[in-house]
């Protein structure tokens, strides 16, 4: 495994999709619930999860079962990130040598976004199917 520097491209584009899959899960669990559910890229103290990923919020305590789980991982993709508080204070992504390329966490974010969408799929270009 690799843990990639902070403040490079992949990180940026990680950020970014982080924030659009921030903003999905809100959009389901809002027209889903008719509540509001802060994602936990705002640090909530809140947890999803799909057949294809997890994301947790910032952890502030100190339980040992905690402190190993990552802010974010895709197991299909082998792509975990960390970060501290928000998702955009010290983003940590940690990602395989030999998938570390633009299109790995390009089809990572499609296959997130479906897992989150449920009802129809996106394409690459991310248009409904």
């Amino acid at each position: 495994m690799k843990c990639i520097a902070l403040n490079t491209k992949m990180e940026e584009v990680m950020e970014a999709f982080l924030a659009q899959l921030g903003y999905e899960i809100e959009t389901k669990e809002w027209n889903e619930q008719q509540e509001k559910f802060q994602a936990p890229i705002h640090n909530a103290g809140t947890c999803y999860k799909t057949d294809m990923f997890v994301m947790r919020s910032y952890y502030w305590g100190d339980h040992e079962d905690y402190l190993d789980q990552y802010n974010f991982e895709c197991p299909q993709y082998e792509i975990k990130c960390n970060w501290y508080k928000y998702y955009t204070r010290g983003l940590e992504l940690i990602i395989p040598d030999e998938k570390n390329n633009p299109a790995h966490l390009c089809n990572m974010f499609i296959d997130c976004l479906n897992s989150i969408k449920g009802g129809y799929e996106i394409d690459r270009r991310g248009r409904r199917i």
